[in-house]
């Protein structure tokens, strides 16, 4: 029997090296021999609050030590075409991700940032609930659909933790469809106000509920934990807000059986999480200093009224030599810069990194 012809001059037959190349992003698993592992199955249980936020508390809080993350790189945040390594330097947002059964599929997520904000102001944004207008460019829908029965009140602090049902749905990335859930969520904040946590897990929903999301062309995802963490942290540029968002699920689909393609969503929506923060966080800047620009305008000419009477100079609403700026409420350039109103609003320069400091 003759050999089979030789490829033609310029080409090469696909050699088995390729293929396997070819084929490593759809094999690929994350290893690591940390001790933290998978939710555990008494924290699982339905009501079991106590276990289930005691390993989300933990898990926030691990390292790469006690729980193998691993950092997500500025291509897994989805590369220099989407402005990456700038949002990155501005933000100082870090992402990281793991498998909860090594070896195995990435399937827990987790970004974390400093915001210059009240922990409470944080506290009662990430909590709120809404249609999603503004909220965060992936979110479809985000609206309370009824009470549930998981509040307590804790036997030994006296302290009271909310629950409360949540239906949510979300975009993807293309092609796929969007995604929607039932949550059952939990919240709860510190009575020194240094901490705080919003906590989410899928429940099962009514036949009606996943009716209504098959009709919007939404397959049904389960999340297995969801939450944002709050720090209070005092750095040396003020008191800021520590923001741990984790997260940990099914999207169902062909995520189920890839690797990559969980990988591939985790930046964007990690990205959403934080620029919906951080957005907000601008916003009620903005709001603070437009309200202190009117009463710094109102407060110059009823000066100007009462010392131009007596021959004080006072020319354009301002005081010469005095810096006090009236009539049209204008601040600097350097106050109204971008890099300014960044420094505010995330607790440090676009070019700083994010500060260990000190938790209170």
């Amino acid at each position: 029997m003759s050999s089979p012809p030789a490829p033609p001059l310029g080409k090469t037959a696909k050699s088995p090296s390729r293929l396997r190349r070819l084929a490593k992003p759809m094999t690929r698993v994350h290893k690591h021999s940390a001790p933290l592992k998978g939710i555990p199955a008494a924290a699982k249980e339905s009501g079991n609050w106590p276990a289930f936020h005691a390993y989300f508390s933990q898990l926030s809080k691990s390292d790469e030590e006690e729980a193998g993350w691993e950092m997500l790189t500025e291509s897994d945040w989805g590369g220099r075409k989407f402005g990456v390594g700038r949002w990155l330097d501005e933000t100082g947002a870090v992402g990281e991700w793991r498998s909860s059964t090594p070896p195995g599929k990435v399937d827990q997520f987790r970004v974390t940032f400093d915001v210059e904000q009240d922990i409470v102001d944080v506290f009662d944004y990430v909590r709120s609930v809404g249609d999603g207008s503004g909220r965060s460019r992936t979110t479809l829908e985000h609206e309370r659909v009824g009470s549930s029965s998981s509040s307590f009140n804790d036997e030994e602090t006296g302290d009271a933790y909310e629950a409360s049902d949540i239906y949510l749905a979300v975009k993807m990335v293309w092609p796929l469809k969007p995604r929607d859930t039932r949550l059952e969520r939990l919240e709860h904040m510190a009575k020194d106000k240094s901490k705080a946590f919003v906590l989410a897990r899928s429940k099962q929903d009514t036949k009606e509920g996943i009716r209504l999301g098959k009709k919007k062309g939404r397959v049904r995802a389960n999340l297995d934990m969801g939450g944002h963490f709050l720090q209070k942290i005092v750095t040396k540029y003020g008191t800021t807000t520590r923001v741990t968002y984790v997260m940990q699920g099914n999207l169902n689909g062909v995520f189920g059986k890839f690797d990559w393609l969980r990988r591939k969503a985790a930046g964007p929506q990690l990205r959403a999480v934080t620029d919906s923060v951080l957005s907000h966080s601008m916003h009620l800047l903005e709001e603070r200093e437009s309200g202190d620009r009117k009463r710094l305008s109102t407060f110059s000419r009823e000066l100007g009224a009462s010392f131009d009477s007596d021959g004080t100079s006072f020319q354009g609403g301002s005081f010469e030599g005095a810096g006090l700026q009236g009539g049209g409420g204008g601040s600097s350039d350097e106050e109204d810069s971008r890099e300014a109103k960044m420094k505010k609003a995330w607790g440090r320069p676009p070019s700083a990194k994010m500060q260990p400091g000190n938790m209170v």
